[in-house]
């Protein structure tokens, strides 16, 4: 069990301290892997991390990599998913399943728009 703690844009877990550029928004954690939730930012649509050990491991795949033409917005909620896996929801609502090992996208769990 990690010791977690943060403020504004800042996480320490456990003795170790990770800034990020804007603000955490919620954070969720699986095998040791603390799933980051930044604030939603219109300049960055990517705002869902992996940390492990202290360190970024990760940063969420862009659906734009599997779904080209699909209107990408920033991420507002995150959850564990039944299978081990995680839940993101955009500000549009749509729901992707994520590999929370790697960050990337296996899957929509809603129509994409």
């Amino acid at each position: 069990m990690n010791y977690i703690n943060y403020r504004g844009a800042t996480i320490t877990i456990n003795d170790k301290e990770i800034k990020f550029n804007h603000d955490i928004f919620k954070y969720i954690e699986i095998d040791n892997i603390i799933i980051i939730l930044l604030k939603r930012n219109s300049n960055d649509k990517n705002n869902v991390f992996g940390i492990y050990d202290g360190k970024i491991i990760w940063q969420i795949q862009s659906v734009l990599d599997l779904y080209p033409n699909f209107h990408q917005m920033s991420y507002v909620g995150i959850k564990k998913y039944e299978d081990g896996n995680i839940i993101v929801t955009d500000f549009g609502g749509s729901r992707f399943i994520v590999n929370p090992q790697n960050g990337k996208i296996i899957d929509t769990a809603t129509e994409t728009r």
